[in-house]
C-alpha cells in the first residue's frame, strides 16, 4: 500500500490470486493514478518468480523494487522446539 501510495505502479504476487485482486482493487480505488495488477505465483518456486518478474516489466516497462514477504501460519496449538540463535 506505501509504495501505491507514493505512486508507484505494483504487482500483488501471492499464489491466492482472489486475495491479490482484492488487494489490487483496493490500490485501484484509493489510488487511482496507480495502476495496480495482481498475478498467481508461488515464491518458492523460481520458474513462477521468474514469470512475475516478466510480468512486471511487461505491464510496467521495469522494475525498480521487489519486496518478499512469504509467511506460513503455524497453529498456536502447536508444539514448537526451535533451537535458540545467539
Amino acid at each position: 500500500m506505501l509504495f501505491a501510495q507514493e505512486g508507484a505502479h505494483v504487482l500483488l504476487v501471492d499464489v491466492n490470486l482472489e486475495a491479490a485482486e482484492a488487494v489490487a482493487a483496493l490500490i485501484a480505488k484509493r489510488f487511482p493514478n496507480t495502476k495496480a495488477i495482481a498475478t498467481k505465483a508461488n515464491v518458492g518456486v523460481e520458474a513462477d518468480v521468474k514469470s512475475a518478474v516478466d510480468k512486471a516489466i511487461a505491464e510496467f516497462g521495469r522494475l525498480d523494487v521487489m519486496v518478499l514477504a512469504s509467511l506460513q501460519l503455524i497453529p498456536a496449538s502447536a508444539d514448537l522446539h526451535l533451537p535458540l540463535v545467539q
